[in-house]
């Protein structure tokens, strides 16, 4: 029985992480025309540095709201 529910997990859970990887490269890839130039190295790392910012912030509000609500799983 919890095979089916570890498959059923996985069915679930896989297409998420796929699309989220997608979405990942490209952001990181938006405006960057190559990466053999220094341009296209910058754009990258600024890229990453506001998509790394973005999900912190992210994280940082779910966090808030799960506190907010008074999630019992999340204490500190």
């Amino acid at each position: 029985m919890e095979s089916i529910l570890d498959l059923k997990a996985i069915l679930v859970l896989a297409p998420i992480f796929g699309l989220l990887v997608v979405g990942l490269v490209i952001a990181l890839r938006s405006g960057v025309a190559s990466l053999s130039t220094h341009q296209g190295v910058e754009r990258l790392a600024c890229n990453l540095s506001q998509l790394l910012l973005r999900m912190a912030g992210y994280a940082v509000g779910l966090f808030m709201l799960q506190r907010l609500i008074g999630a019992p799983f999340l204490k500190f």
